[in-house]
């Protein structure tokens, strides 16, 4: 039987594990997860508002059941405090690190370590519940011009919520602190800004479409952004730009709604603008835009900086401009991709040589794109290339890791206890006509067992 690790309990992880089990009927996998909850992004990243997305967690529950005792879970176990990726080389046959893409991006510029600018995950994890946001505070009071700075969904996803009126939010699963915190929000300009234009934006289409239907908002556009030029157009024209040519007729459409007359909050919606430096003194008060054009051919396409600057007001900003992994302890990684090296999800030194035993998957192994469907053929890819891997057996057995582990004072958590949090977060939650009301501390989590 070969027994397999796989360090995380995301998306990634998940599919990893449903190729092996599926693929070889003696292969055994254990899921090692940091957090007390598997799911990863599923729970922690996912808009709360966006309930329906979260129901693949239905899946990823009967990938854990469905294989009896050849698949186990252990939440809890940070790999790298008590134990080490060579504690588990030592342990399995093979490690799968599926560990995703934590870090935001720096935009390197001018002021940007001023109170008051933050990574968009930030707001994303505290507003999620999510255990790496549990001390997190923002300072609503003053938060009237919140501008947030790049146009993927996770941007659109933090204005969209923070332009929603909180009597929107009751029927979601944001922790109760969480929404009395946003009850104290009086932003009333949002502003969303895109180094580039409208063809190339990477929101989608379903994201952009939910901007129009927030009560009390009215949009803003800026009518030259929506003069193309030559290659923009040979961009729509192509026949693989299926998603920005629905983007293109979404923000049209936007364009064209009636504007709403006692509105609340105005968001804008902005391109072809880079944030070059932040204004302040003891926190954000501004933010420097410079307005870009594109050079380059169809698809090529680069912004580049004109020189022609405006500021302006930023009582709040968030960053939304990637993410990037970080590096696992023991495990090989690029400082220039900031993935792990590999072929087919074969783990290789920096020095291009196979790490025996040692595979990835995930934001880990391609870099942050996709969407958590995209991981099921990258899972199944790294899947394949481990099992024709041939690895010798190491000859240790799961219950007696286990033990180890504790034997660590590690207090692990397994599936079954899981689905007791999980059953009273339930509970906990339609008791206030919520889909769930989460525990964010983990040891609240733990408390909760006994």
């Amino acid at each position: 039987m070969m027994r397999v690790a796989i360090v995380g309990a995301g998306p990634s992880g998940m599919y990893v594990a449903e190729a092996l089990l599926k693929a070889d009927p003696t292969c055994e996998v254990t899921l090692i997860e940091r957090l007390v909850s598997p799911y990863g992004l599923l729970r922690g990243g996912v808009a709360p508002d966006h309930q329906k997305m979260k129901g693949v967690a239905t899946y990823y529950e009967r990938i854990m059941t469905q294989f009896g005792a050849r698949c186990h879970y252990m939440g809890n176990v940070p790999v790298g405090q008590g134990v080490t990726l060579q504690d588990l080389r030592a342990w399995f046959d093979a490690v799968v690190v599926a560990t995703g893409a934590s870090e935001d991006r720096a935009l390197g510029i001018e002021g940007e370590s001023m109170p008051g600018i933050w990574p968009a995950t930030r707001f994303v994890s505290w507003v999620n519940g999510h255990p790496d946001g549990k001390d997190t505070v923002f300072d609503w009071s003053t938060a009237r011009h919140v501008v947030v700075i790049g146009q993927g969904n996770v941007a659109v996803d933090v204005v969209r919520l923070l332009a929603k009126p909180v009597s929107a939010l009751r029927a979601t699963d944001i922790p109760e602190d969480r929404l009395t915190a946003l009850a104290g929000n009086h932003t009333t300009t949002l502003s969303l800004i895109g180094r580039r234009g409208p063809v190339q934006a990477a929101f989608t289409e379903l994201e952009l479409q939910e901007l129009g239907h927030i009560p009390g908002v009215s949009l803003r556009f800026h009518d030259p952004d929506f003069e193309l030029g030559k290659a923009c157009m040979e961009e729509l024209d192509h026949p693989d730009a299926n998603k920005a040519r629905k983007n293109w007729a979404a923000l049209h459409a936007l364009r064209q709604a009636p504007p709403v007359d006692a509105h609340q909050r105005t968001l804008s919606i902005r391109f072809f603008e880079s944030p070059v430096a932040f204004v302040g003194t003891d926190r954000v008060t501004g933010v420097v835009l410079e307005r870009n054009q594109l050079q380059g051919p169809a698809g090529q396409q680069k912004a580049i900086g004109t020189g022609v600057k405006q500021v302006i007001p930023a009582d709040m900003v968030f960053k939304s401009v990637g993410y990037r992994s970080v590096p696992l302890p023991g495990c090989p990684f690029s400082p220039t991709t900031h993935t792990v090296p590999h072929q087919q999800g074969q783990v290789f030194d920096l020095e291009g040589q196979p790490v025996p035993g040692l595979f990835v998957a995930g934001w880990a192994k391609r870099g942050p794109s996709g969407v958590l469907g995209t991981n099921k053929p990258c899972g199944a890819e790294t899947a394949r290339t481990l099992l024709a891997a041939s690895l010798p057996s190491v000859g240790r057995q799961t219950d007696a890791f286990k033990e180890w582990v504790t034997q660590q004072g590690i207090r692990w958590v397994s599936f079954d206890e899981w689905k007791q949090i999980d059953e009273q977060e339930v509970a906990r939650g339609q008791a206030l006509g919520k889909p769930r009301e989460k525990w964010v501390d983990p040891d609240d989590m733990i408390r909760a067992l006994s």
